[in-house]
């Protein structure tokens, strides 16, 4: 990922208490290079929670990733990325911390990316409060 495209992500921060939040449909040519970018905005934004979703040929990639100190009941990234990837006509799922997703309509990715983004703002209000 290149530095303008993290700083572009990065001005489209939520932060919820002391919790950055991030969900943004990004580039990315397959599930690994969303995982590294993850990852990768994971690590500068501690406590974060990021949802990224990728379109490749009409199919739909998905990651969630919830810094480990914040990650379990509350906020569960293989809860929430099984909820966004239905919407996509997919599945997935993971652990508290991390989880990944494919979809079969590229077209409801907006919508996956709503979703993820509305649980999470609820959840994240409910520990920040």
């Amino acid at each position: 990922m290149s530095a303008s495209a993290a700083d572009d992500l990065l001005s489209s921060v939520e932060t919820i208490g002391v919790i950055s939040l991030l969900v943004a449909e990004v580039e990315a040519n397959d599930m690994e290079e969303l995982r590294s970018m993850g990852d990768s905005l994971r690590d500068r934004l501690q406590p974060a929670v990021i949802f990224l979703g990728a379109k490749n040929d009409g199919k739909v990639h998905l990651i969630s990733m919830v810094s480990k100190d914040i990650a379990g009941k509350e906020v569960h990234a293989g809860d929430v990325i099984r909820s966004a990837a239905k919407i996509c006509g997919g599945g997935g799922g993971g652990r508290p911390d991390m989880a990944q997703a494919g979809g079969k309509d590229a077209e409801k990715l907006g919508a996956a990316l709503d979703e993820a983004r509305k649980i999470f703002r609820e959840r994240l209000e409910g520990i920040s409060a």
